[in-house]
């Protein structure tokens, strides 16, 4: 199992140690179908992302991903097995999260989905993708923040880590099949 870290130097920012003020555990991943994956795309930004969430309540990592991926995809899904884990240290707004990462295979497609008021505002749908698009549509996500201005890099922080993180998953993914 892998552990990936994400720190602000990995988005072009400087690191700093802070205390932390709030912490958030989630769960997130792969679904399978066939030779496609699936990605939760926010049309309103144009950006792609790994479907998944924060754990609610008394959940346990696993219950939270099988959750979310129905919520986000209207899949349900067979986890196959823990990839690892994500840590992301988020210097300016005092954050870290901690992401439980899964691959699943698709069950069942019930064509319902269940998004937050944020998902439904982002015009947020889930997309079938190969692998490689995937990381495509990912990394160039990431590129466009690159040629922004330094105001509007800094206006998306958090969305800049949620797309290393999923570009990191992507990859270790793809590398260890």
């Amino acid at each position: 199992m892998f552990k990936i870290v994400i720190k602000d130097s990995d988005i072009g920012y400087e690191n700093q140690e802070f205390e932390i003020e709030k912490r958030r555990t989630a769960s997130r991943g792969i679904v399978i179908n066939e030779d496609k994956i699936a990605l939760l795309y926010q049309a309103k930004r144009n950006e792609y992302k790994l479907p998944g969430g924060g754990v609610e309540n008394d959940e346990d990592p696993t219950e939270t991903f099988l959750r979310e991926i129905l919520e986000e995809t209207g899949c349900k899904v067979k986890i196959i097995k823990q990839l690892g884990t994500t840590e992301e240290f988020k210097f300016r707004q005092r954050f870290y999260q901690l992401s439980h990462v899964f691959i699943s295979q698709l069950i069942e497609d019930t064509h319902s989905l269940h998004l937050t008021d944020e998902e439904i505002e982002e015009v947020s749908k889930p997309v079938w993708v190969s692998l490689d698009e995937a990381i495509d549509l990912i990394s160039k996500s990431m590129e466009k923040f690159n040629l922004m201005s330094e105001e509007i890099r800094n206006r998306y922080y958090a969305t800049r880590f949620m797309l290393k993180r999923d570009l990191e998953i992507l990859t270790h993914y793809k590398n260890s099949i």
